[in-house]
C-alpha cells in the first residue's frame, strides 16, 4: 500500500510518520539534525533532543491552528517549537518571503484586519500564546489578549476541552520557544531577507505590536527537508515530494509543482 498526500499537509504528515517509523535509536537524532538545518534570525542553534511529542494541526482557537507543535527536551531545557508551512502552489511561479512579510508589516501600520493566513501572523499569534503562558500562567487567555497597540483586537483561547488539554501540555514546556517557517525559499534567499527586510523592521514591529519579540524566529527550507529525506531513507516522504512535482513541459530538465521549485 502507498499513501500520497497533497501539498504541505501531505508532506508534513508523511515526514513525521516516517520519523516515527524510523528505528527508535535514530528518531530523536533525526529530528535534532533536521531542526539544526534551520536558519535563525539572531543566532545558530544546535539541537540535541532527548524527548519529543509531536502535535499536528493542533487548534489553539483564536490563536490559530499550528501546522506542527513540537514539545521537546533539548539540551536540558523544556522547549516548544512551533512550525508553520507555506508552499509555492501549482499556479504560482514563486512564493516570495519578502511579499509575505510586507503584507504582515503593512497590516500593522494600518490595522484594519489581521491577515490570519499570513506566515508571520501565524507565528506571532503562537508567540503571544506562549508568552502569556510563560509570564502570566495563561490567566488572561479567557478574557482575551490584545495584539495591536492601536486597536481593540482581542483573541481568546475559548472553551474547547481538547484545545485546553493542548494548552496544559504546552504549559510544561515554557523554558524556551522557537518559531519556524517552513518555506519554498533557498538558504541564500532566506539570508538576504533576514538582513535586508526582517532585521531593519524591528523597531516598527515593536511599536505596533504588543509584546513583539523576534527571539528564536527562523526558517527551514523545503529544499533542505527534501534532501534530508533522501539522505536518511525517509522513503514515504520522498515519494510525497515526488508526487507533488511534475516535469516542465517546455524544459524536461526542470521540475515544478506544489511545494517548491
Amino acid at each position: 500500500m502507498e499513501i500520497l498526500g497533497y501539498s504541505e499537509r501531505g508532506v508534513i504528515n508523511a515526514l513525521f510518520y516516517d520519523l516515527l517509523s524510523s528505528p527508535k535509536s535514530k528518531q530523536l537524532n533525526l529530528i535534532s539534525y533536521l531542526l539544526s538545518k534551520a536558519i535563525f534570525i539572531n543566532k545558530k542553534e544546535k539541537f540535541n533532543i532527548s524527548c519529543c511529542q509531536v502535535f499536528i494541526e493542533q487548534s489553539f482557537s483564536d490563536f490559530g491552528d499550528s501546522d506542527v507543535l513540537l514539545l521537546v527536551e533539548n539540551n536540558g531545557k523544556k522547549q516548544a517549537i512551533f512550525l508553520e508551512a507555506k508552499v509555492k502552489t501549482y499556479n504560482r511561479n514563486k512564493w516570495h518571503l519578502d511579499d509575505e512579510f510586507n503584507k504582515f508589516l503593512s497590516a500593522k501600520v494600518k490595522p484594519i484586519t489581521i491577515p490570519t493566513s499570513n506566515l508571520f501572523t501565524q507565528l506571532y499569534f503562537k508567540n503571544r500564546l506562549w508568552y502569556e503562558l510563560k509570564n502570566n500562567n495563561g490567566i488572561k487567555l479567557d478574557e482575551g489578549i490584545k495584539f495591536i497597540n492601536t486597536t481593540k483586537s482581542w483573541r481568546k483561547i475559548g472553551k474547547n476541552k481538547i484545545v485546553l488539554k493542548a494548552v496544559d501540555y504546552l504549559k510544561g514546556y515554557i523554558d524556551e520557544s522557537f518559531y519556524l517557517g517552513i518555506i519554498p525559499n533557498t538558504q541564500n534567499e532566506i539570508d538576504i531577507f533576514i538582513k535586508k527586510d526582517f532585521i531593519p523592521s524591528q523597531s516598527k514591529l515593536k511599536k505596533n505590536l504588543t509584546n513583539w519579540n523576534n527571539t528564536n524566529w527562523g526558517f527551514l527550507a523545503w529544499e533542505d527537508i527534501h534532501k534530508f529525506c533522501k539522505n536518511n531513507g525517509l522513503i514515504n516522504t520522498r515519494n510525497v515530494f515526488d508526487f507533488n512535482f511534475y516535469k516542465d513541459e517546455k524544459n524536461q530538465n526542470k521540475s515544478k509543482g506544489q511545494i517548491y521549485n
